[in-house]
């Protein structure tokens, strides 16, 4: 199964820096100026918890210059320290222990075979909406995009924030990138990254990869889109969408195109992680499906949001 190679969207890392505007060359020599120590100091003044940062770069239209950085930090840390300082941690881990016997003892019970409702029960034990996130410590993660601009006195301040992903294992960066992607003169930004979910008793660990497409200078919403789905007990079928930008309708702005493909878990794999199988070699059990949704860009709300009907394409059998 061939695709094109602007499809292909995981284990990539691409990053476009704009051209500087004469306009705003002061703003912009502030932001150059940065290293990656003065960009972490930014993020750790605005938080008080231990922050990982996962890229960061200047960005300027029409005149406005401004930094945005994607980071990630453990609400599971942020939450214990906040308890440390109240000095009730122990008491609190003291809380959750005794509501993890109370959980085994359900287990143990007539009912005890449930592993979704006993691994429910877990995740109610624990505090502060965390669920099963908290056995995870530091590597639950939660995923971070600020925006900073430059004020009146050449300081570099938070303008905008906004969480990309909640309680998620792992979080790491595929891709971003920064491009006019819809044709309209302003930049977009476009964010690939892969998470796992948190081990569950009933379906194990689930691998999501997510694209999310905002306006890079108000952070707006403009795609926000699932692409993989792997992994589970319970998962009868593995899922795998792309995304590409193309003018369907001939009205001077690129849609953005999804290609929607699953397939059975004994389907092998080409070298970029999709699915084929060989009318040669046939692999017996191997059923292939695809499909393919265009979503129309439209003026108003500068997104794509108007879907037409699906086009399905024949499963490759």
């Amino acid at each position: 199964m061939e695709r094109p190679d602007s499809w292909i969207l995981t284990g990539l890392f691409a990053l476009l820096l704009p051209a500087v505007a004469g306009s705003q060359e002061s703003e912009i020599a502030v932001l150059a100026d940065l290293d990656d120590e003065a960009v972490f100091g930014l993020i750790a003044a605005d938080w008080e918890t231990p922050v990982e940062m996962l890229a960061w770069f200047p960005v300027e239209h029409e005149g406005q210059a401004q930094l945005i950085v994607l980071w990630t930090y453990s609400p599971v840390e942020r939450w214990e320290g906040w308890r440390r300082q109240r000095g009730d941690l122990e008491r609190n881990d003291k809380r959750i222990a005794q509501a993890l016997v109370g959980c085994e003892k359900k287990r143990a019970g007539p009912h005890g075979g449930d592993l979704y409702c006993h691994d429910e029960c877990l995740s109610r034990s624990y505090p502060y909406n965390l669920g099963r996130c908290y056995e995870g410590g530091s590597l639950c993660r939660t995923l971070e995009l600020s925006r900073y601009e430059v004020d009146d006195q050449g300081a570099v301040t938070r303008a905008w924030q906004i969480t990309l992903q909640k309680l998620t294992w792992e979080p790491r960066l595929d891709r971003i990138s920064l491009a006019d992607f819809d044709d309209d003169g302003k930049p977009e930004l476009e964010v690939i990254y892969t998470w796992n979910t948190p081990p569950h008793a009933a379906y194990g660990v689930l691998t999501r990869q997510h694209i999310a497409v905002l306006d890079a200078m108000d952070f707006t919403g403009q795609l926000d889109q699932s692409l993989l789905h792997l992994g589970g007990v319970v998962t009868a079928h593995q899922t795998r969408f792309a995304v590409h930008y193309e003018d369907t309708n001939g009205d001077g702005h690129r849609d953005a195109i999804i290609h929607h493909v699953e397939w059975a878990p004994v389907c092998p794999l080409d070298a970029h992680g999709w699915p084929f199988d060989d009318p040669r070699q046939p692999v017996e059990g191997c059923v292939i499906y695809e499909d393919k949704e265009t979503k129309l860009w439209g003026v108003e709300g500068d997104k794509w949001g108007v879907t037409p009907p699906y086009v399905p394409i024949a499963p490759n059998k």
